[in-house]
């Protein structure tokens, strides 16, 4: 699960926000080795024009690097210290490498993730003398749950005091040993078990839903999360608040404490119960990647981007042909495979290559083929021919799998499996272009149609035309796209093809409104930019117009 987000305003602004970025990581460099005042003022400019975009595009936190990262510039002349300013460049840097490649995860993942800049907001943060983030501050602020009170017998004022004040004294016992530097996960146990003692002697929905957030965030913590100084003090906190509770007064937890609690639940994997249920409760998955999971998209995120990959794919796509050119000459016995020295380096090569992109098992069994052709002379039989030929399908498709991974645009859902992705992914790029040829030869028709006083000789494969493009969008999963061309389709053939009556100019834009913007939403896929379902809304809009809705319902 992830924050689904509507990233067709950052598809638009990327492209100019990416190179505004790289002048301005040009010009720090000239200022670095000039201080020359017009770079300064240049990288300044650069900051605020990229801040605006990123700001009106609603990416929070992407834009609050720009600012932090901008008043850092600002204060780089008044820097006598070197280190200093050299740490504030090393800091800028950094955050813009970041920034670049979180902007790139958005756009393949279609989710934001504002966690993934925590490392280079804080270090910003504190070159800038400001406060760290506190834990939970990613988070939007959400309110407690109720948890309905257990009906149980009356507990005595006094009873209720010594309860409470032994519930307090075994948390407090856990946690002076385990700040005390124990690595024993027993005490983690004895402060959770305290906190579950706690649930007897709870008297409101309010206080026993804070109860089940303070013990999942204790279970968190025993579950291994990191330990920071400000999450040791959240629970010594806990223990303030039960001190306080002993003293009469409620069990309570301001917003920006529920929060750090809750982001605490986040970070764990939902091994526990408690911390599944409160997770899927509070919707906590939409919000933050637990730590393990950060740690994985943060590698990924600044892991090879698109660019490198596509590269290194265009690579092993001609090392593997060139490969498969070979077999084919041994299988049919004009090369023999006592001359396969040249193989021999190819599969070395790509052993290497794939174990760069860390395909370890696949890297490994090319290894040992190019360890068999090494052996010396010797015929290949069928048998070891075939499988070879199949471990190239198993690279190909991995390498399917790897762009789609840094590739917006690429994840066209779930594929059957017995179907190759990369012949999958070839077909559907094939399709898309086929598609759009479709499109402009219809877009042609029409306009002819116009031009030629209406003749309709010029409509009469226009409708077949679209009904096959919209077979394609079926089997693209495009069904808006699809439903918006059986509908053109339908148009056309009753109303210009089959009617009597000119048509109006403004039924004709229509028209040409809605095949324009599924073409456009396939030129978006076929850029690997996608601008998301919004323009496919326009083209329903177009054909509701002319009463023929996408429903299916032909209007009277």
């Amino acid at each position: 699960m992830g924050q689904q987000v509507d990233i067709s305003s950052l598809n638009l602004i990327k492209a100019e926000v990416d190179a505004t970025l790289v002048q301005v990581q040009s010009q720090l460099e000239s200022y670095l080795e000039e201080s020359s005042e017009e770079a300064l003022g240049t990288v300044i400019a650069g900051l605020t024009q990229a801040w605006g975009a990123l700001h009106v595009a609603g990416l929070r936190w992407a834009d609050d690097i720009l600012l932090l990262a901008r008043d850092l510039v600002r204060d780089l002349p008044g820097r006598e210290d070197e280190s200093a300013r050299h740490a504030d460049l090393s800091a800028i840097g950094y955050a813009l490498m970041v920034l670049s490649r979180y902007l790139e995860y958005a756009q393949i993942k279609h989710a934001l993730w504002p966690q993934l800049l925590l490392p280079a907001l804080q270090q910003l943060r504190q070159r800038c003398a400001l406060p760290a983030l506190a834990d939970g501050e990613l988070l939007p602020e959400l309110a407690l749950i109720d948890v309905p009170v257990q009906t149980r017998p009356a507990i005595e004022a006094a009873a209720r005091a010594r309860a409470l004040a032994q519930v307090g004294q075994v948390y407090r016992t856990g946690l002076l040993a385990w700040l005390g530097g124990a690595e024993d996960a027993g005490h983690l146990h004895w402060m959770r078990r305290a906190l579950q003692r706690l649930q007897l002697l709870l008297m409101t929905p309010q206080e026993q839903a804070l109860r089940a957030v303070l013990e999942a965030s204790v279970a968190a913590v025993q579950q291994g999360i990191s330990i920071s100084p400000p999450r040791k003090q959240f629970l010594m906190r806990i223990e303030r608040m039960l001190s306080q509770l002993r003293q009469g007064q409620p069990l309570s937890l301001p917003p920006a404490g529920l929060r750090t609690a809750l982001y605490l639940v986040a970070l764990a994997d939902p091994l526990d119960p408690l911390l599944a249920q409160l997770q899927a409760d509070y919707g906590l998955n939409r919000y933050a990647l637990s730590e393990r999971r950060l740690t994985e998209e943060f590698d990924l995120m600044c892991g090879p981007g698109h660019s490198v990959i596509r590269t290194v794919s265009s690579v092993l796509a001609e090392e593997l042909a060139q490969l498969k050119d070979h077999l084919d000459m041994m299988s049919r016995g004009v090369l023999e495979a006592s001359s396969g020295t040249s193989v021999q380096e190819q599969l070395r090569r790509l052993a290497q290559t794939l174990k760069m992109l860390s395909l370890h098992e696949i890297s490994q069994r090319m290894q040992g083929w190019a360890d068999r052709f090494a052996q010396g002379p010797g015929p290949l039989e069928s048998e070891e021919l075939a499988a070879l030929v199949d471990l190239i399908l198993e690279v190909e498709d991995a390498m399917s799998r790897l762009l789609r991974d840094v590739t917006p645009g690429m994840d066209w859902g779930q594929a059957d499996a017995r179907v190759s992705p990369h012949q999958l992914d070839e077909a559907r790029a094939t399709l898309v272009a086929e598609s759009r040829s479709g499109l402009s030869l219809a877009k042609r028709a029409i306009t002819s149609f116009m031009e030629a006083n209406y003749d309709r000789l010029h409509l009469a494969n226009v409708p077949s035309t679209l009904s096959s493009v919209a077979g394609g969008m079926a089997f693209l999963g495009v069904l808006r796209a699809e439903a918006v061309l059986q509908q053109a389709s339908a148009y056309i053939d009753h109303r210009l093809l089959r009617a009597e009556v000119v048509p109006q100019m403004t039924d004709m834009e229509l028209l040409a409104d809605a095949i324009s913007s599924v073409d456009y939403y396939l030129e978006s896929l076929e850029a690997h930019k996608p601008i998301g379902d919004a323009v496919l809304l326009l083209a329903e809009n177009s054909m509701a117009q002319l009463g023929f809705p996408v429903s299916g319902r032909i209007a009277a």
